[in-house]
């Protein structure tokens, strides 16, 4: 296995996370400027919903981050098992 390829799934992954904190700032963002002056039953409703969607993007972020760290961590075992098999070769 090519660990290049695994650090570059790793990288995307990590893009990824980037990406959906930069989607998320700007949502709220648009939510704290449209919504100065919305109040009642619906804005109560909403702000109830946003803050769910706001712990799932959160946890969405982490697990892309989560699984980023581990990509890269089998990358660099793959290149240690490389090495390994390489000085084994020699010997034999």
């Amino acid at each position: 296995m090519d660990s290049h390829r695994v650090l570059a799934l790793a990288n995307r992954y990590r893009q990824a996370a980037n990406q959906v904190m930069e989607i998320q700032g700007r949502i709220k963002g648009t939510v704290e400027w449209n919504g100065a002056e919305w109040k009642g039953k619906r804005r109560e409703r909403f702000n109830s919903d946003y803050q769910e969607t706001i712990q799932a993007f959160q946890r969405y972020v982490r697990d892309l981050q989560i699984t980023s760290d581990e990509l890269e961590k089998a990358a660099v075992r793959i290149e240690e098992l490389k090495k390994e098999l390489a000085k084994q070769q020699q010997k034999g």
